[in-house]
């Protein structure tokens, strides 16, 4: 069974040290503002196939960085649905081009 926390527990900003604040921050700012500007830059210069089969690679590139970076077991069902995730959007592509 998974330990019960306090009441209101979530609420409470974790206690990290200043750099590490400064490193979460950047990683939020990069992801919640810089990642859709350039991916909506993209849309003026590529293909709207090609860019809906480049945002598809997430998963793919996913996988081994967790394994890399977490030493998270990928396991069959992960490189299915990665793989699926990836061949739902290449016909489409491959359609327009």
């Amino acid at each position: 069974a998974a330990p019960v926390k306090e009441a209101g527990a979530w609420a409470r900003l974790p206690s990290m040290a200043g750099r590490d604040w400064a490193v979460v921050s950047v990683g939020v700012a990069l992801t919640t503002f810089l990642c859709p500007a350039l991916s909506n830059f993209a849309l003026f210069l590529i293909s709207l196939p090609a860019w809906a089969t480049l945002g598809a690679l997430g998963p793919m590139y996913a996988l081994p960085l967790g394994w890399l970076l977490k030493r998270e077991p990928v396991t069959w069902r992960a490189v299915l649905g990665a793989a699926l995730a990836v061949a739902g959007v290449v016909p489409v592509a491959l359609h327009e081009s």
